[in-house]
């Protein structure tokens, strides 16, 4: 298998509903049906977190959400779920569009930018301003940005590179070591002010340190750190991701942004998006979820089976690794006709409900991104904000470059801004 490969991973289900294949020196099944997918994802005492890569992503972001075992996890979600309560939603909104304001009205007219870079502005400081709002949150909210970066770039190579090899004290490492400190200490120090000045600032950071169990525990520090360290994990590199692919897809289809553009004028009428504008942005929110099919964030996510079991007919040991993919699923034409086309109107047909393990771009079942409405609230505002304002041109051939990261499939390419009426300069 050529790793990323996505015309691989999309021919799959031509193979069989449950498929075999080797990444590296593993081997893992690949559920490609959405019934088998549903199972896996539902049945998650059976098929829990883990893999090679996952053990290693988990020793190197502590439990959270996204990595702690089964018996953790209820419990974890429980006291994290109510940072992501719908009531909260408008009140972090106001901190998105403030943000993707901030960022978009610094561009200028014919400035060259790289989208991936600057749809990463958008969602690190989105997380910072909703995580962390207090006065004295400045050292934690610098660390932010450093530590993401950091792991964008050389997340994928420490998961990949042998633990003999890990152990060298190179210059990569003794960064990742340095601002991993700097984080940890931004944090730790952030977090004593929040307890000590005990006042509920309605950000998640208050949320996480006031959230009680049943028993009257709450989140020890450990477990605090590793839920914000998920978080800038999961809210900066998926929604950028996102975003930069959806750009794409609209200049590949200028039709579908032109109607997008009317829609924009039509509600913003040049201003930001805001949380009320939500339900009047129709189509952003379908080119927002199109894209979401077309290019899910997450490469392949591997779960471990626990005990001995059976799936689609093939006994499966405790131990084995079981694979799902949104790419995989999502492009089964009997689920979703011209699935290779970018077709944001088949969400208005209301036959087209996906059966449960169709659409799994952030899962599903009782370990479904806890983040799933903040991220598309954020995804529609920042789109919707943007196409207002601004539309994008492809630059010459030459100035288009390929970088393949995991999770997902990153392409960096160089692009025009083009503002959509006359030049606009920095909001005072």
């Amino acid at each position: 298998m050529l790793l990323g490969s996505q015309d691989f991973l999309a021919s799959l289900p031509s193979q069989g509903d449950l498929v075999e294949i080797k990444v590296g020196p593993w081997r893992m099944h690949v559920v490609c049906h959405p019934d088998l997918a549903h199972h896996v994802l539902t049945a998650d005492r059976i098929f829990d977190k883990g893999g090679p890569m996952f053990n290693r992503t988990r020793k190197l972001i502590g439990d959270g959400l996204a990595s702690c075992l089964h018996d953790q996890h209820r419990r974890q979600r429980r006291l994290v779920q109510p940072a992501f309560h719908r009531t909260r939603m408008p009140r972090y909104a106001r901190a998105m569009t403030e943000h993707i304001a901030a960022v978009t009205g610094s561009w200028r007219d014919g400035q060259l930018m790289d989208l991936g870079p600057e749809m990463t502005k958008i969602s690190t400081g989105v997380l910072a301003k909703t995580i962390f709002t207090a006065d004295f949150c400045g050292p934690a909210i610098a660390a932010v940005p450093a530590y993401s970066e950091m792991i964008q770039r050389g997340l994928t190579r420490r998961l990949l590179t042998p633990a003999m090899l890990q152990r060298l004290p190179t210059r990569g490492k003794r960064r990742f070591e340095r601002v991993t400190r700097e984080l940890e200490s931004a944090v730790s120090a952030m977090a004593e002010r929040y307890r000590h000045d005990g006042v509920d600032r309605g950000d998640l950071m208050s949320i996480l340190l006031a959230s009680r169990d049943e028993d009257g525990s709450g989140l020890t520090d450990a477990e605090i750190y590793a839920e914000i360290v998920t978080m800038i994990l999961a809210g900066t590199e998926t929604v950028a991701y996102t975003l930069s692919h959806a750009f794409r897809l609209l200049q590949q289809h200028p039709e579908i942004e032109a109607r997008l553009h009317t829609e924009v004028d039509e509600v913003l009428g040049g201003r930001p998006a805001s949380w009320d504008d939500l339900p009047s942005l129709d189509l952003a929110g379908r080119v927002f979820k199109e894209t979401l099919r077309l290019a899910p964030s997450d490469w392949i996510v591997t779960r471990v089976v626990t005990e001995d079991t059976e799936l689609a007919g093939c006994a499966l040991p405790a131990g084995s690794i079981v694979a799902f993919c949104g790419l995989v699923i999502h492009q089964r034409a009997d689920l979703y006709p011209q699935p290779a086309s970018f077709l944001p109107d088949r969400w208005l047909d209301q036959q087209l409900k996906p059966p449960s393990g169709a659409f799994i771009p952030f899962g599903e079942g009782g370990r479904k991104c806890i983040g799933d409405v903040f991220g598309t609230v954020e995804g529609i505002l920042a789109l919707s904000t943007i196409a207002a304002r601004w539309r994008f041109e492809r630059t010459e051939p030459g100035r288009t470059r390929s970088a393949l990261r995991i999770p997902g499939f990153t392409k960096s390419a160089v692009t025009r801004v083009v503002a959509r009426h006359g030049s606009h300069a920095p909001p005072n």
